[in-house]
């Protein structure tokens, strides 16, 4: 009903004022003497503008919403999708309705409100699809706004606040993008996210492309005074619009048909292709133009055109990486990803950083929210290293995952495993969607998990090309890290070993001394002391059996001389007399009395000091201050004794002359390879540090195993 009356609009002339009629997009008589010369008539520029368009454009919206009733008759959300359509855009947005009712007044009632009830419906769908409900729940109240809105629009557009037609429908716009957004993250399947992603992606190409042909017309008046202009920026506005139903039936009734990623990545390519080559013929012909005064001078567009022509290749190609990078990390260059991961791996010292750097560079490389390791440990599985999200589970048993690993090399969905596997569990809290076995030489190592860039999404066949590739090399760093875990347990072993063996010496050279000091020790004295009454006694009878008594008389008093110092060998009792603190106290008070250097003591160690430890400290203070006095020619020594973390510190400094650089000998002689054992068989470590001139300081770590 609507259509004659358009086709009569655009078929008259205009005879007021230019600027009124370009506004009402009305031909004036220059305008209708511009189309006859360009081959154009009067008739077919309403047929167009005034027929054509309007009649594509409701059959679009009204074509799409049939389908969609077909198709859907039983879905609440796609019967709501149809209804909308048919409202807004077989209603409203041809605008031939208000042509009709601004020709007969009675039907301008039913064409506001049919406006008015297409453009609500069109606001309530964004909130609610695609499953019907409104998320956040407080979207509801905006509904209510947006009809406050257009009601003033619609049916009183001259009373209607300025507030409604600025800054409200901006924020209304943003709510509409807010909702479906917080839905796309917090709420939706992986079905529902790829539906949101058409119905968005149409919306938002529509939006920016009727944006961007609106702000062409009004920042360039003279293409919408031109009949020809005008009716080209019209029909690229009704292209875009178009995009708004054409993606909405999609995501209700083919959504899976096509990767929605592939087509956000190419306009993406191409619209950001076509600004810049626009920007640069505009740049090149207007701008310099301008400057040199010659507007348009073919040789400026010559010029422009073949600028345009050199740098499209390469731009396209640099865009086209950038907006990959974008979307999907550096999958497109996996050259780039094997590269950096093994100067990663190169670059790693520690072999407990390995693993991390590993599913660090991954993720970053990939843009992967979530990616871990896991090391084979017989039946079972045990988490080595993770990135993104936290892990809940540490370790998992799992035969049946691990026999599902050495059966699919090519990777594993955590669905294909049972529905008891530990294993499946721990990967389905995490969000994994992919998992590749890690091998070294056929044999199974481990497995890669890896979570999809947005939840519920499959890993492309892209992906798994690089993914596996990554994969191999990081069975390998795996194995690699596992033989040098491997060594350093067996060396950790081996060192508490040898601690053990130290610890058991000394015990039983503490039993020998005990034996020895409580035991043969008082025998030999008694028999001295028998020795010497028999002595006595025999001194009134046979001189010879005198001198033999004496002679076994020294021979006793020299073993008991042997069996003391072998006792204090094994260990000084003044260790078990007074404690390690007390007898470095006496031993430094007694080397200051016979010496005249003066020696201090600071010891805050406590009283519980390993035996082994104990002897070791106390031998090589002995021996670093004899070689205070024979070597430094000092006045005074410093002695330091106190515990750092799991390591006890020995400090004994001097301010002598230090050693001479002409005497390395000094520093390796008996007394300093004797405390270096000393230290270095506790799993500690003995260094002199000393400048000539400056004094000479000797510090021993002993590691505190109590």
């Amino acid at each position: 009903m609507g259509i004659p009356y358009a086709y009569e609009r655009y078929a008259a002339v205009c005879t007021r004022a230019a600027d009124a009629c370009s506004e009402d997009g009305l031909l004036t008589p220059d305008a209708a003497q511009e189309l006859r010369g360009l081959g154009l008539s009067v008739g077919f520029h309403a047929a167009y503008n005034g027929v054509a368009i309007p009649t594509i454009v409701t059959l679009v919206f009204v074509a799409v919403a049939a389908v969609i009733f077909q198709r859907r008759s039983t879905d609440p959300v796609a019967l709501f999708g149809s209804f909308m359509l048919l409202l807004f855009g077989g209603a409203g947005v041809s605008g031939t309705m208000h042509y009709l009712a601004d020709a007969h007044t009675a039907f301008r009632f039913p064409a506001n409100l049919l406006d008015y009830a297409g453009q609500l419906c069109f606001a309530a769908f964004f909130y609610v699809f695609p499953d019907g409900r409104f998320v956040p729940p407080w979207t509801r109240w905006l509904v209510a706004a947006a009809g406050l809105l257009f009601g003033f629009n619609i049916f009183l557009p001259d009373s209607a606040p300025d507030l409604f037609r600025g800054p409200f429908f901006i924020v209304f716009i943003g709510s509409l993008v807010f909702a479906q957004i917080y839905r796309y993250k917090r709420v939706s399947s992986p079905a529902q996210r790829q539906q949101t992603k058409w119905v968005v992606f149409g919306s938002a190409v529509a939006l920016v492309g009727f944006s961007f042909t609106f702000a062409l017309g009004t920042l360039v008046p003279a293409t919408i005074s031109r009949p020809l202009g005008w009716t080209i920026l019209r029909t690229l506005i009704y292209g875009f619009i178009l995009l708004i139903p054409l993606s909405i039936g999609v995501a209700i009734l083919r959504y899976r048909l096509w990767d929605i990623d592939v087509i956000i990545n190419r306009t993406l390519v191409y619209g950001a292709l076509t600004g810049v080559v626009v920007g640069l013929y505009v740049l090149v012909v207007g701008g310099l133009g301008t400057l040199l005064q010659a507007p348009g001078n073919p040789v400026l567009s010559l010029a422009a055109t073949g600028l345009v022509a050199v740098v499209f290749a390469p731009l396209r190609d640099k865009l086209q990486r950038g907006a990959n990078k974008l979307m999907w990390g550096e999958r497109d260059d996996p050259y780039a990803v094997l590269s950096r991961l093994g100067q990663r791996l190169e670059g790693t010292l520690e072999p407990e950083a390995v693993l991390p750097s590993i599913t660090e560079g991954i993720a970053r490389a990939l843009r992967l929210p979530q990616v871990a390791i896991w090391l084979l440990d017989g039946e079972a599985l045990r988490l080595a290293a993770s990135h993104g999200r936290a892990m809940e589970a540490r370790t998992v048993q799992g035969a049946g995952a691990v026999a599902s690993l050495r059966e699919r090399t090519d990777g594993l969905h955590p669905s294909s495993l049972g529905p008891d596997s530990e294993f499946r569990t721990a990967l389905s809290l995490s969000g994994t969607g992919l998992v590749l076995p890690l091998t070294h030489r056929g044999q199974l190592i481990g497995a890669l998990s890896l979570a999809p860039r947005s939840p519920g999404e499959d890993f492309s066949p892209a992906d798994r090309r690089l993914l596996r590739d990554l994969a191999a090399q990081a069975g390998a760093a795996v194995h690699a890290v596992q033989l040098t875990v491997a060594l350093g347990t067996s060396l950790e072993e081996l060192r508490r070993s040898r601690e053990r063996l130290v610890a058991a010496h000394e015990e039983e050279r503490r039993r020998i001394q005990r034996d020895l000091h409580d035991g043969l020790g008082p025998a030999l004295a008694s028999m001295r002391l028998r020795l010497e009454a028999c002595l006595s006694l025999a001194q009134e009878t046979t001189p010879a059996l005198v001198g033999n008594l004496e002679r076994l008389y020294e021979l006793v008093g020299q073993a008991t001389g042997d069996i003391r110092r072998l006792v204090y060998d094994l260990r000084p009792p003044v260790l078990d007399q007074l404690g390690l603190v007390a007898a470095l106290r006496q031993h430094c008070e007694r080397f200051s009395r016979e010496t005249g250097i003066e020696v201090r003591l600071h010891a805050e160690v406590g009283s519980s000091v390993p035996a082994a430890a104990e002897v070791a400290i106390f031998r090589v203070v002995q021996e670093a201050l004899v070689n205070v006095q024979k070597h430094a020619s000092a006045s005074r020594a410093d002695v330091r004794l106190e515990r750092r973390g799991e390591w006890i510190e020995l400090h004994v400094h001097d301010d002598g002359t230090g050693l001479p650089t002409d005497r390395p000998a000094l520093s390796s002689g008996t007394g300093i390879r004797s405390m270096r054992e000393r230290a270095e068989v506790l799993g500690g470590t003995l260094s002199i540090n000393s400048h000539p001139g400056a004094g000479t300081e000797l510090v021993a770590r002993i590691p505190d195993r109590r």
